[in-house]
């Protein structure tokens, strides 16, 4: 493959990263603490209109960046075998952020509201529900940090 192919598939897999971090970043220190502030019946509203237009915002990147890395790093890059993919460090890191990515992708599809459960008890918040949103909250950030990590490491070759 080109250079030109491996600096647009890198450009896009950064780019749709940052758009996927960017929106857990706005919904869990923005979103949230916002609209557990606001009275129930208008946060219950504002989150119902901004998840039906974030929510494929966030699959969409989320499967790109997933996609575009898996290009990257096998097409355009050095994983060219089994061997490669378990014996290298670079396969081994590569697939640590896969997993991880893929563990995201299937958090925010679905596991996060079974995880974090009901919000919104009526006209009233759930008991638990700031706690539990910090909880995953600090999932979804410390899964986004271990990415970043082998992002660096990948970047550096390991």
């Amino acid at each position: 493959m080109s250079l030109a192919w491996l600096l647009v598939i890198q450009w896009l897999h950064i780019l749709t990263g940052i758009v996927w971090f960017g929106g857990y970043v706005f919904l869990d220190f923005v979103l949230w603490p916002t609209l557990l502030r606001l009275p129930v019946p208008e946060a219950r509203t504002a989150s119902a209109i901004i998840h039906k237009f974030a929510g494929p915002i966030m699959a969409i990147s989320g499967t790109f960046v997933v996609l575009l890395g898996v290009i990257r790093g096998t097409v355009l890059g050095p994983i060219n075998s089994f061997s490669v993919l378990f014996t290298s460090a670079y396969g081994l890191t590569w697939l640590a952020a896969l997993s991880i990515s893929i563990l995201l992708i299937i958090w925010g599809a679905g596991w996060h509201d079974r995880a974090i459960g009901p919000i919104w008890d009526g006209d009233s918040l759930s008991s638990g529900a700031a706690r539990r949103l910090r909880l995953g909250s600090l999932f979804e950030m410390s899964c986004f940090g271990l990415v970043l990590v082998c992002m660096v490491l990948l970047g550096a070759g390991l």
